[in-house]
C-alpha cells in the first residue's frame, strides 16, 4: 500500500533531486574543492565586473584577461601600489595563492565571459 508523502517530505526530497542532477549535469561536478571554491569567490566579482567579467559602466572588464595579469592587478591593489575604492578592501580578505586560484578561475571565464 501506498503511505502518503508529507508536503515537507516531499519538499525535501524534491530539493534532493534537484541538488542531484544539477551536480550530475554541472561542469563543477568534475572540479576540485579547491577549484569550485576558487570559482564561488571569484563569482562575487560579477557584482561589479558584469557576468562573466564583461564589466559595463563604471567598473573595468575582466573578461579575456589573462591570470598572471590579473593576479599582478591584484596583488598591486593588494600592497596599495595601485590606488582604488573598493578594490583593496576586497583582496585584503585573501591571502595571495587565494588570489591566485581566484585569478585563475576568472581567466577560465575566457573572452566570451562564461565561466567554463
Amino acid at each position: 500500500m501506498h503511505t502518503p508523502i508529507s508536503s515537507s517530505q516531499g519538499g525535501v526530497l524534491a530539493l534532493a533531486l534537484l541538488l542531484a542532477l544539477t551536480c550530475m549535469a554541472s561542469p563543477l561536478s568534475a572540479q576540485t574543492a579547491p577549484e569550485r571554491q576558487a570559482q564561488v569567490w571569484a563569482a562575487t566579482c560579477m557584482s561589479c565586473h558584469g557576468t562573466g567579467g564583461a564589466a559595463s559602466g563604471v567598473s573595468r572588464p575582466l573578461q579575456g584577461m589573462p591570470a598572471d595579469e590579473m593576479l599582478a592587478k591584484l596583488m598591486a591593489f593588494r600592497s596599495g601600489a595601485t590606488p582604488s575604492t573598493i578594490m583593496r578592501k576586497h583582496v585584503l580578505g585573501y591571502n595571495e595563492s587565494e588570489l591566485r586560484a581566484i585569478a585563475q578561475a576568472m581567466s577560465a571565464w575566457g573572452a566570451g565571459g562564461a565561466p567554463r
